[in-house]
């Protein structure tokens, strides 16, 4: 059953990443739309999208990160860490690729903000899963 659980490290937290991008997206559109009588702040459309893309990257490769370390078995710690360092080498490939600049100067943000995302994931995870750093052995109230 471990080994499953070592196979879907990398799909899960990658599938849990893309997959809280549309609860971000209808809270954005919620909370920002002109006209809404709960909102905010009101932004326009192009407005809306850039603060989804500023906030998007962070926020699921805090997710990333976060889920892939719960679905590890053991070693969850160096798990997180791999997960981190893997997906700022995603972002450093996908920079250095992409030939165009960011249409907003907003568009900035994002890499840092992806960076700091994955940071604060494997803070958090740190600190609520202490008592799992003691060791990698399941106790008996976790059983």
């Amino acid at each position: 059953m471990n080994f499953l659980r070592w196979l879907l490290v990398i799909p899960g937290g990658f599938l849990a990443g893309v997959a809280v991008l549309f609860p971000l997206h209808w809270f954005i559109e919620w909370k920002f739309r002109p006209g809404n009588d709960d909102a905010m702040l009101t932004m326009e459309a192009a407005g809306r999208a850039d603060l989804e893309r500023v906030i998007g990257p962070g926020l699921s490769i805090f997710i990333i990160i976060y889920v892939g370390a719960l679905i590890a078995p053991k070693a969850r710690l160096k798990t997180a860490w791999f997960l981190a360092v893997l997906c700022v080498l995603l972002i450093v490939t996908v920079l250095i690729l992409s030939e165009a600049p960011p249409r907003s100067p907003w568009m900035w943000l994002v890499w840092p903000g992806a960076i700091i995302g994955g940071i604060l994931a494997v803070k958090a995870w740190l600190a609520e899963n202490a008592e799992l750093m003691q060791s990698d052995e399941p106790t008996e109230s976790s059983q």
